[in-house]
C-alpha cells in the first residue's frame, strides 16, 4: 500500500531531480518500499542492509544524499554519521523509529542534516530529500565555481608577475638609455 502511494506521489511531480541517493536500512519491506518511491521520484537509489557497508559505500562516494537508520547492525547509524562527517558535506536524514527529543538532538548532533520518523510520510519524505538535494547542488555548483574562480586568479597572478617582471626590464633599459640621448 506504501508503495502504491509512493508512485502516486512521485507521479505529480514533474520536475524530476538527477540524484544519487545512499538508503542505509536493515529492515528489507522498509528498504525496499523506500527505494521504490525514490526511483518513481526520478532518484537513483543504492541500499545498504548494515551500518558498516553504508559507511563503505558513502565513503567511496558520489552520493547526492544518504538517507541512514540508526539501529543498524554491524555499526549504529549515529556512528556512521559521524564517520561520514569527519570527510565530507553530504546531506545525510536519519529515518528511524526512534523519535525522543533526545534521539533527534544525538542525531543532528552527531552531523545528520534532518530527521524522519518512521513510519514517514511518502511525500514529506520526496520533499525532503529534494529540497537537501537543491542545496546539495547548488553547494556543489559553488564549490565548483569557487575553483574555477582560484585557478582564474592564479592565472591572473602568473600574468600580473610577468608584466610586472617586463615593466621593471623596460624601466631598466629606460634608465639605461635616456643618459645616452
Amino acid at each position: 500500500i506504501l508503495a502504491h502511494r509512493l508512485a502516486g506521489m512521485a507521479d505529480r511531480y514533474e520536475d524530476r531531480m538527477d540524484a544519487r541517493i545512499l538508503l542505509v536500512e536493515d529492515d528489507p519491506s522498509i528498504r525496499e518500499v523506500t527505494a521504490i518511491g525514490l526511483r518513481n521520484a526520478g532518484f537513483t537509489v543504492e541500499a545498504a542492509a548494515d551500518g558498516q557497508a553504508g559507511l563503505d559505500r558513502a565513503l567511496a562516494g558520489g552520493f547526492d544524499l544518504i538517507l541512514l537508520d540508526i539501529m543498524l547492525p554491524k555499526r549504529d547509524g549515529l556512528e556512521v554519521c559521524r564517520e561520514i562527517r569527519r570527510t565530507s558535506v553530504i546531506p545525510i536524514v536519519m529515518l528511524t523509529a526512534r523519535t525522543d527529543t533526545i534521539d533527534v538532538v544525538v542525531g543532528l548532533e552527531a552531523g545528520a542534516d534532518d530527521f524522519l520518523a518512521k513510519p514517514v510520510s511518502g511525500s514529506e519524505l520526496i520533499a525532503r530529500v529534494r529540497s537537501l538535494v537543491r542545496v546539495k547542488h547548488l553547494f556543489d555548483r559553488v564549490e565548483a565555481q569557487s575553483a574555477e574562480l582560484k585557478a582564474l586568479n592564479e592565472d591572473l597572478e602568473r600574468r600580473v608577475a610577468v608584466k610586472v617582471t617586463e615593466v621593471e626590464r623596460l624601466s631598466k633599459l629606460q634608465r639605461f638609455l635616456a643618459p645616452q640621448v
